[in-house]
């Protein structure tokens, strides 16, 4: 039982170890991606030729052209739809991926050619996703995407994010989220400024602008911090 128990330990513990080491290239790989960058979010069953991978891409076309990186899970659906959009007419990919291994074999590589780092863990791509965006914009998902959202609306509420616009994609899907949230407000669960950071809207226009202010906001205290 005891040789059980120290393989089990010993196990999790070297993939442990792995995990640091792919966690540590991951992150030397972000800070290589030029600031600011904004972490987009959505289903991976979203079909190319849909309304929501079409906003993807605008909003990507749009975000790229002003000079910001995008992130995203490296899947398939709204996250393959962001990455095509976010080559640059030098032919480079102004985006990375953050993907997990076991994605790999379910959900196959997806056709873009950006950088794609694959994780072990879920929790650990999940951190990396959220922990080096100025903003986050989440289109229609599944589990994954509403999960993904949660955390960060959570980690926003108990500071250990900054406070970033939440920008949701897709006023039909998200209104019954929105109106949970609206229940929870008036039941004093949340506060109104938490509340606040999330905007639902179907223009990709507002969504671009309110992701700008936000990178201009945070590169004008970055000034005023130097000086």
């Amino acid at each position: 039982m005891k040789i059980r128990q120290f393989k089990e330990v010993a196990w999790t513990f070297f993939h442990f170890i792995g995990e640091a080491f792919k966690m540590t290239r991951a992150v030397w790989r972000l800070a290589k991606l030029p600031e600011p960058r904004v972490s987009v979010f959505g289903g991976s069953k979203i079909h190319q030729d849909s309304i929501y991978a079409n906003k993807a891409r605008e909003l990507v076309q749009k975000l790229v052209a002003k000079k910001v990186a995008i992130i995203t899970g490296g899947g398939p659906g709204i996250m393959q739809a962001a990455c095509m959009a976010s080559q640059e007419p030098n032919g480079k990919y102004l985006s990375l991926a953050i993907s997990v291994e076991k994605l790999r074999e379910t959900e196959g590589v997806p056709s873009c050619k950006q950088d794609i780092i694959y994780m072990h863990y879920f929790w650990s791509r999940k951190w990396l996703l959220t922990n080096y965006s100025q903003a986050f914009v989440v289109f229609p998902g599944g589990f994954g995407t509403m999960n993904e959202l949660s955390e960060i609306s959570t980690l926003i509420e108990t500071a250990q994010l900054m406070p970033q616009p939440i920008v949701l994609i897709g006023t039909d899907y998200w209104k019954s989220f929105m109106a949970q949230i609206e229940t929870a407000l008036h039941a004093q669960l949340l506060k109104q400024k938490d509340r606040d950071l999330i905007v639902l809207t179907d223009d990709i226009d507002a969504a671009v602008e309110i992701v700008i202010k936000r990178c201009a906001d945070i590169e004008s205290c970055r000034i005023s911090m130097q000086r």
